[in-house]
């Protein structure tokens, strides 16, 4: 979910160990997000990525890129977001499942951040697919 997003992506792309993976309300390229970020989000990421400052932390913040691996994301992929996100705007999620070879995206018009305002839309939708997926491995 959020950042985690960003690195589920990532972690599947270099490990075919791995799956199947879903990401929620994930950046493509944290960077970009930036300046739409509130400035709490900000700061903590300034604070956890060891930056400086906040020039620095924007600089850290453009290495979170999925550009330069998301093609070697092959495993079945589920990206869902909410339009009524502020943090992380949902094409961002949605560039994610566009740019990955086998992804499916999900956009719940009425969910905010990770869809925290609808939990019970979104939980479900995600532990099936996945659970569809992972049922036959073993």
């Amino acid at each position: 979910m959020s950042l985690g997003g960003y690195y589920a992506p990532r972690a599947a792309a270099g490990e075919p160990r791995i799956r199947a993976v879903a990401g929620v309300s994930g950046p493509f390229n944290f960077g970009e997000c930036w300046d739409g970020l509130p400035p709490l989000t900000r700061e903590t990421f300034e604070h956890h990525s060891g930056a400086r400052d906040e020039h620095e932390a924007r600089e850290r913040a453009h290495e979170l890129d999925l550009a330069p691996v998301i093609a070697g994301l092959r495993q079945p992929a589920l990206f869902v977001t909410g339009r009524l996100d502020r943090i992380i705007p949902c094409e961002q999620t949605e560039r994610i499942a566009r740019e990955a070879p086998n992804a499916e995206f999900v956009l719940f018009e009425d969910g905010n951040h990770v869809c925290n305002n609808i939990p019970y839309k979104y939980r479900p939708l995600v532990a099936d697919w996945l659970a569809e997926r992972l049922r036959d491995v073993g």
